[in-house]
Formats: C-alpha cells, sequence, structure tokens
C-alpha cells in the first residue's frame, strides 16, 4: 500500500511539473501571417495597416527574436527585427522607420506586452494574445497618430 501511495504521489507531482512547464512555454513562438480582412483600424495612420506581414518569432536568451516582413500601404518591402528580454527594457529595432526601440513584459504563455518608442517618446503599446487552440494571434495596439488623436488598432494574425 505505501509503495502504491509513493507511485500515485510521483506521478501527481510528474503531472504538475510537465503542466507548468507547458503552461511556461511561450504561445508566440513561430511564423505567422497578417489577416489583413480580419484586422480592424480605428483612427490610424495610414502606415498602420501593411498589404502584407509575416512575422518569425523565435525563443532566445530569456527573450525573443522578432523578424518582421512588412509590404507596407504603398507596395515598399522592408525586412524588421529586434532582439528583447521580458524585462521591459528599451532595445533597439532594426529597419522600422516608424519606432526606434521596444520594450517587452511576457504577462504569461499565451500574452505579452509591447511598448514600442520613437526619440524616447511612447508611439504605440501592444497587448498580444494568442488563442486557446494556438492558431490565431490577436494584437490590440493603441497610441497616438500624428495629429495627436488616439487611435486603436486590431491586427489578427493567422499561424502558419
Amino acid at each position: 500500500m505505501q509503495k502504491r501511495s509513493l507511485v500515485i504521489a510521483a506521478t501527481i507531482v510528474l503531472a504538475l511539473a510537465l503542466g507548468t512547464m507547458a503552461m511556461a512555454a511561450n504561445r508566440h513562438i513561430g511564423i505567422w501571417k497578417l489577416d489583413v480582412d480580419k484586422t480592424k483600424v480605428t483612427g490610424a495612420p495610414s502606415y498602420a495597416l501593411p498589404q502584407s506581414c509575416i512575422v518569425r518569432i523565435e525563443d532566445q536568451e530569456k527573450g525573443i527574436k522578432f523578424i518582421y516582413d512588412v509590404v507596407d500601404v504603398e507596395g515598399k518591402a522592408t525586412a524588421r527585427e529586434f532582439f528583447a528580454k521580458y524585462n521591459e527594457m528599451d532595445y533597439p529595432v532594426k529597419g522600422d522607420p516608424y519606432v526606434g526601440t521596444v520594450s517587452l513584459r511576457r504577462i504569461n504563455a499565451s500574452t505579452l506586452g509591447f511598448l514600442w518608442k520613437k526619440a524616447g517618446n511612447d508611439r504605440e503599446n501592444w497587448r498580444t494574445v494568442v488563442s486557446k487552440d494556438g492558431n490565431t494571434w490577436t494584437i490590440t495596439a493603441k497610441g497616438k497618430n500624428p495629429k495627436g488623436e488616439n487611435f486603436v488598432i486590431t491586427y489578427v494574425l493567422d499561424k502558419q
């Protein structure tokens, strides 16, 4: 009977440990494609909704490498990228004409917070959530347009 109790206890501990590890995994990791038709824009500048965007996110050194290939509203293709840790410090963004730095906060395995800045000033605040099935990534972006008016964008991306 004592042996059986130990086996049951060990099984429970192992199941809890594996569950905790699964919860800790970043569900944002992977390749994502913007669904322009599902994306909603309210009051945002024209550059905020590209013609297309592919995002590759890699797990690295207690942070992420974020590579995004964008075809902007005028048809110009650019490659942009950054590496950031989940410590809310500013990290440089390469190739993006609209922002200079980003800081990153991990809320849980499915939710991240991004703060994008240009010349030290807040540009956009993002809250990003990956769906329970892991196939949809929704980004709610809030900021001010060049006229100083508030805008909200809900980007929807599909896992590739």
